[in-house]
């Protein structure tokens, strides 16, 4: 704004509202976002070391993934580890995976990619000898199901790792060439002869052994539960049962192991002068996969599935986790439905409740926040009849987080606090020694705190309510810019700059019955499509079908980031983002 001063001649040029300064609205913006994480931090620590896997009875379906996706997205968002590449990464590498990951694939195609590199290394082709041995070393790790079995195999994959090595040196990737020859050293103890790969083959050995030298040696003890296991390490016959390995250079070993037609593969790590041991309950270890597509634990029927607790509390003894989380389908009353567990690993009784899958993503986000806190909603089914299953008492209520709290109620008094103050305050007088100016902060106080309150709203929707991410931004901000566009539209002030005998009067300073009609014309449609997505997750009734379709488009609930539109007459609080 402009202030009149005694010697300055007054303008009768009508000045247009000017708000707040574009670094003070960047600030509010840093709050707010800051608020979020915050937010979120919270969350994902009081949920640490949990992980979620699915039931299945027999063979798992081929929709299984796309019914139970908005459920597993909806865990993940709460800072459960329901995703396999989420779970690896919270377990580490030592957790069983089964013998065969790539599907599809065979003993032929591993051995016709290895001949493919040799025959390229053979011909001097050395950059497409490394692509080729590249893949065939990977395939080998990959799949030791299918290649580790037939003793053959081992000179073929011995050849491989060398001609990878040499192939990596001949095109000046010396680094890779040396870790590729180390790898070597680890699986095997023949000597590499200048007689079979050259003067380069034997440089390369001589050179790798050299730095392996002061690296130190460690010790690999396995026992299996099952004393019928065949215990393979990087692919040699290591044991029965129980295996221990000495003088091994430090580093990632490939571990797998096979009892009957089951077969699990590990990596762990050998540190230099430690003992490195591998308990491996075989019971929960074979009925647990975690694949590429999904994690779970296989029962061969209902009857074994009464069993579940007892496996997911091994499951999660042997991963060191807090609880594990169960979810599949069922069927009550001819009608299939999504059942969720808790099983907490120190013994306390888990709480467990079903949604109907025609109740679709609102039903399946429900499910969600009752395996999340407990929170029971009416188109839950809570298993109170369950052996020893219930939900906590005080979780019950939907309840405000502390950072939602503060958000809230910062929105709520900042907004009030600047509506009251312009309501209280005096008409502003641009006069000397009149001067009163308060009605104008009053206004700018109101317009750099909407996105505060904006933020709030939806921090408390997602924390009382089953309402999406789209759907609590859209109510946020609507109702955000319903309470700003009013809030403009009624200060607006019309008229003109006057001269009055000695005295400057300014009547119109501030033109912003324009902004408030669209500002709040925009809240008004925020409003409508936030309770129309809703309703719509809360009412609508969708089938498996639909629940696949969805999935199979991608449709998923993205990231939230606040932006603020800043123009000359007009300051809007906007969302940008992936839904």
């Amino acid at each position: 704004m402009t202030l009149a001063r005694h010697g300055r001649a007054p303008s009768l040029r009508a000045e247009p509202f000017v708000g707040p300064s574009p670094r003070r609205l960047v600030a509010f913006v840093v709050v707010m976002v800051s608020c979020l994480f915050a937010h979120r931090a919270e969350a994902e620590s009081s949920r640490a070391r949990t992980i979620v896997l699915e039931s299945v009875v027999g063979e798992r379906s081929a929709n299984m993934t796309a019914t139970l996706a908005p459920l597993i997205d909806a865990l993940e968002g709460y800072g459960f580890a329901a995703r396999p590449a989420t779970i690896q990464s919270v377990l580490g590498p030592r957790v069983a995976r089964p013998g065969v990951l790539d599907q599809g694939k065979t003993t032929a195609d591993i051995a016709q990619q290895i001949e493919a590199g040799l025959s390229a290394f053979s011909s001097g082709r050395f950059q497409e000898s490394e692509d080729a041995l590249t893949i065939a070393v990977k395939l080998i790790k990959r799949n030791p199901g299918l290649w580790v079995l037939s003793g053959s195999n081992a000179n073929l994959t011995f050849n491989a790792v060398v001609k990878l090595a040499l192939a990596q040196g001949k095109n000046g990737h010396v680094p890779e060439s040396f870790e590729t020859m180390m790898d070597y050293l680890r699986m095997s103890n023949i000597p590499i002869s200048r007689l079979d790969y050259g003067r380069d083959g034997e440089k390369l050995y001589k050179g790798a052994q050299k730095q392996a030298q002061p690296m130190g040696r460690g010790t690999l003890l396995i026992n299996v539960s099952d004393n019928r296991a065949v215990v393979f390490v990087e692919g040699q016959f290591r044991g029965i049962g129980k295996v221990a390995q000495g003088d091994l250079i430090p580093g990632l070993r490939h571990m797998f192991v096979q009892v009957g037609p089951d077969a699990r593969q590990y990596v762990v790590e050998i540190r230099p002068d430690s003992e490195t041991t591998v308990d491996i309950d075989w019971q929960v270890d074979s009925s647990l996969t975690l694949g590429e597509s999904y994690a779970g634990v296989a029962f061969a029927n209902e009857i074994e599935r009464a069993k579940e607790g007892i496996y997911a509390r091994g499951v999660a003894r042997a991963c060191g986790c807090e609880k594990i989380i169960m979810v599949g389908t069922i069927r009550l009353d001819g009608h299939l439905e999504v059942i969720g567990t808790v099983y907490p690993v120190n013994g306390a009784a888990p709480w467990s409740a079903t949604v109907p899958v025609s109740e679709g993503e609102r039903g399946l986000r429900s499910l969600a926040r009752f395996l999340y806190d407990g929170t029971s909603r009416g188109d839950l089914n809570v298993r109170s009849n369950a052996p020893g299953a219930r939900a906590p008492k005080q979780m019950q209520r939907p309840h405000l987080s502390v950072s939602s709290t503060i958000v809230l109620g910062a929105g709520v008094a900042a907004v009030g606090g600047g509506i009251g103050t312009y309501v209280l305050s005096k008409d502003d007088d641009h006069t000397m020694p009149t001067f009163n100016d308060h009605k104008g902060p009053a206004v700018d106080v109101v317009i750099a705190s909407s996105p505060v309150l904006a933020t709030g709203i939806y921090l408390s929707l997602r924390d009382t309510t089953s309402a999406s991410r789209l759907a609590s931004a859209a109510l946020g901000l609507g109702a955000t810019s319903l309470v700003l566009g009013s809030f403009l539209f009624f200060t607006d002030q019309d008229g003109a700059a006057r001269l009055e005998p000695d005295k400057y009067v300014r009547e119109y300073y501030r033109d912003s019955a324009t902004s408030g009609l669209v500002i709040g014309a925009a809240g008004v449609a925020l409003t409508g499509v936030g309770a129309w997505l809703w309703y719509r997750g809360g009412d609508r009734k969708s089938n498996a079908t639909t629940l696949t379709a969805a999935s199979e488009h991608g449709r998923t609930l993205g990231s939230l980031v606040p932006a603020v539109s800043v123009g000359p007459a007009l300051r809007l609080l906007s969302v940008s983002g992936s839904f």
